[in-house]
């Protein structure tokens, strides 16, 4: 290594050896299939991904990514979600299963019942904490078609089909289970 003659280029040297050591944890906790969640949609934590064995069960958490439609480039472009390598630029959700194929999902303003049954803080917001314009889904009833799953998390604020409706399966990448939580190990 050539010798360090000022402040600026160890600086520089320091900030590329950072970023080469950032990028390379990542890519080695992706390929192992470790996702850290910092939304509050879910517990804030380490979470392990695994390949969905079966078909996909209301209840899970799934890793996920969005389909490249208006309603994710605003979101990304409004940083509701994080970049990443998927279609479009998008980097995974990490999103409870709330409706599968054959289930009635009404959309009202009093929020989002599944089967009949309110998911509780599933009111979909008019605007964003700086007083955007949300996204929107028409009120009514809609059958959950064969290959789609809706995502509906109880946590108010969470970017969620209550915004974008329904995701395909085809976009599961699979399965998550959370490792360390809030900084205690599960």
């Amino acid at each position: 290594m050539p010798p360090i003659h000022n402040r600026s280029d160890y600086m520089a040297k320091v900030g590329f050896y950072t970023l080469f050591l950032f990028v390379t944890t990542c890519v080695i906790a992706s390929q192992l299939g470790l996702r850290f969640n910092s939304t509050p949609s879910l517990p804030e934590g380490l979470w392990k991904v695994t390949a969905l064995t079966g078909p996909v069960q209301r209840g899970q958490i799934v890793s996920i990514y969005p389909t490249d439609t208006a309603t994710f480039k605003t979101a990304l472009s409004r940083r509701y979600l994080s970049w990443g390598l998927y279609p479009g630029g998008y980097g995974s959700l990490l999103k409870p299963v709330a409706a599968i194929a054959g289930d009635r999902v009404a959309i009202s303003s009093d929020g989002i019942s599944i089967n009949g049954v309110l998911v509780p803080n599933s009111k979909a917001l008019n605007e964003d904490s700086i007083g955007r314009p949300m996204p929107f889904l028409k009120a009514g009833i809609y059958t959950v078609a064969p290959g789609t799953v809706w995502l509906v998390s109880s946590h108010p604020h969470s970017f969620d089909s209550r915004y974008f409706g329904p995701l395909p399966t085809t976009n599961i990448i699979g399965t998550a289970k959370p490792i360390w939580i809030g900084g205690l190990k599960q």
